[in-house]
């Protein structure tokens, strides 16, 4: 995969050398607590690029460059990268870390092995969709995308379930518009999960991610299955609902409950000002939280509203340290999490 696609899709650099960030060796979780206390709290003290929560709202998902220590000619120790891209677990309350997991493969020193979508149930099922290609350049005959399950608690044991694109001796076999990338990775069952479907279309420097539809997923005994729903447009975010539900987030305050095969459950709409934008929906036992960020830079305004879609009221705002990027809402308690820049804050 080309370092101009990496960069664009996984725009993660692991700043090392720092007392509690992340070693080169791997994950420790010798620093529980956020990095610096406050109203938000900073989680981290290295760079992070968040892709999710885990289902059960813990740990923050991220995405991070596979800097492996070399030994040179007189037995210096210096970063080498290696072109894969890792998975990370951050405690959702701050931390060093639980996890990071890196898709190693022998033989592979001309290839590029990187998560680019991953997902946490709850009890700990992982699921993982890793993009494998050549380093040179990217070029989708040449690349393609495989899932795999597995778990946080048995390193390095998972389970192939699909791939989601096959090249033939080089030669292009993807007739357009045809599924071959995932991004925004999800539970919303005990064997269902939900992502956003992109076309990718042949090209020396990517990305070019068109929008297919709505993934659903199934995950069988041997291999897993998925669905192309189509009658939606583009959500800003997917989040998993009540009773098996799929949220669909959108930028201009809507949120559509959907289930598994489809069909609408219910909407609400959170009331957006000028200039505002609806950053992400979460739910709990106790109801549901939108977060919008308002033309202030950086101010976020918290909407609660029941499981069941109803109008929502206005909660306490937090005011970031700049402008918001992505942002996700706890299912343990409500707490945001979300990027500024390259790090990362909590605000419960």
């Amino acid at each position: 995969m080309g370092r101009g696609r990496l960069g664009v899709l996984l725009a993660a650099t692991l700043l090392l050398g720092c007392e509690h960030s992340l070693p080169p060796s791997g994950v420790s979780d010798r620093w529980i607590g956020p990095w610096q206390a406050g109203t938000p709290a900073r989680l981290t003290a290295f760079g992070a690029n968040a892709i999710g929560l885990s289902a059960d709202g813990l740990h923050v998902l991220f995405t991070t460059r596979d800097d492996r220590p070399i030994t040179g000619p007189s037995g210096e120790r210096t970063p080498h990268d290696t072109n894969d891209v890792c998975l990370g677990l951050l405690p959702a309350t701050g931390g060093s870390g639980t996890r990071m997991v890196c898709d190693r493969r022998p033989g592979q020193q001309d290839s590029a092995n990187a998560v680019v979508a991953a997902a946490v149930a709850a009890g700990g099922r992982l699921l993982q969709v890793i993009s494998v290609g050549p380093i040179d350049t990217f070029t989708p005959v040449r690349e393609h995308l495989e899932l795999y399950l597995g778990n946080t608690v048995d390193k390095g044991i998972r389970r192939f379930q699909m791939t989601l694109y096959h090249d033939a001796n080089g030669q292009l076999t993807m007739p357009p518009g045809t599924l071959n990338w995932l991004t925004d990775l999800t539970w919303i069952g005990s064997a269902t999960f939900a992502a956003l479907g992109h076309f990718t279309p042949p090209a020396l420097h990517g990305p070019a991610l068109n929008y297919l539809g709505i993934v659903i997923g199934q995950i069988g005994p041997d291999s897993a299955t998925t669905t192309l729903l189509t009658d939606h447009p583009r959500p800003l975010q997917i989040a998993a609902g009540p009773g098996g539900t799929l949220l669909l987030v959108y930028g201009s305050g809507e949120i559509v409950a959907i289930t598994s095969t489809g069909q609408p459950r219910w909407s609400t709409r959170i009331p957006i000002a000028p200039g505002a934008r609806l950053l992400g929906v979460g739910c709990q036992a106790s109801g549901c939280v939108a977060a919008t960020t308002e033309a202030s830079p950086g101010l976020i305004r918290r909407w609660r509203f029941s499981r069941d879609g109803g109008e929502a009221t206005q909660g306490p705002d937090t005011q970031a340290p700049g402008p918001v990027g992505r942002l996700f809402i706890s299912a343990a308690d409500g707490a945001l999490i979300f990027a500024v820049g390259s790090q990362l804050y909590r605000a419960d």
